[in-house]
């Protein structure tokens, strides 16, 4: 597999590494300032679109999280949001023309849709409960998002085109389903379980709901992401 992997260090920043990162461990700082995490590729490979907390966000009245994009080289670095209210988890779609996040103005999380500079921006869902980890489908027509209910219970695993409508639920264990990732192919979706008492990762068969184990030890997994080439 070809590219880069880009790797989130919380409070010192993003670092992007080359495909030998194992090997050498050449690493390079992308973004120093803040705390910063949660990376995303645009299609192009040309950037990194992130939130970030910035000490100087509370006095310009604006949220401590914010989205920011930057390009790999570290240069360029630019704010997208500035919203009054955390917005944090940023995916670009595959054809570059639209940005998810998840914004916290409404009075809990919602996912929201925008253009990608972060402009015009409007809510994709708005429930009383919890919408998080959105992620694109590979032909950019559905999103496939992590949500907990209001009235409690577990967070479960729903899709829902692109505009918002058609929304459905994929998971109904009384588990933590987290962190989904689709395949290349677009036909299957890997995610964070904690279904055996810890975090292991699965996936879901989109079509029929039929769902397999990936990675089961007796360690916690996290955050999923396929090679290019879905193997």
């Amino acid at each position: 597999m070809t590219g880069r992997l880009t790797l989130a260090l919380g409070a010192l920043g993003l670092a992007a590494a080359s495909p030998s990162l194992a090997e050498d461990g050449s690493a390079r700082a992308v973004v120093t300032a803040g705390s910063s995490a949660m990376p995303s590729w645009t299609p192009d490979g040309t950037h990194l679109v992130f939130h970030s907390r910035r000490k100087e966000a509370k006095q310009r009245g604006i949220a401590a999280r914010n989205i920011w994009i930057v390009s790999t080289d570290g240069s360029g670095e630019r704010q997208l949001t500035k919203g009054t209210k955390d917005e944090y988890h940023p995916a670009v779609s595959p054809d570059g023309k639209k940005l998810l996040f998840v914004s916290e103005l409404n009075g809990s999380r919602d996912i929201w849709i925008a253009d990608p500079d972060g402009q015009n921006a409007v809510p994709l869902t708005d429930d009383p409960g919890t919408e998080d980890q959105p992620a694109w489908s590979p032909d950019g027509r559905q999103i496939v998002y992590a949500a907990f209910p209001k009235e409690g219970g577990s967070f479960d695993l729903w899709l829902m085109y692109a505009d918002g409508s058609g929304r459905r639920r994929l998971t109904t264990t009384p588990a933590n389903e987290i962190f989904p990732a689709w395949h290349p192919s677009g036909d299957s979706i890997a995610y964070v379980t904690d279904v055996n008492g810890n975090f292991d990762i699965y996936t879901i068969d989109v079509r029929d709901g039929r769902t397999a184990p990936l990675v089961v030890s007796p360690d916690h997994e996290a955050r999923p992401a396929w090679s290019r080439d879905g193997t």
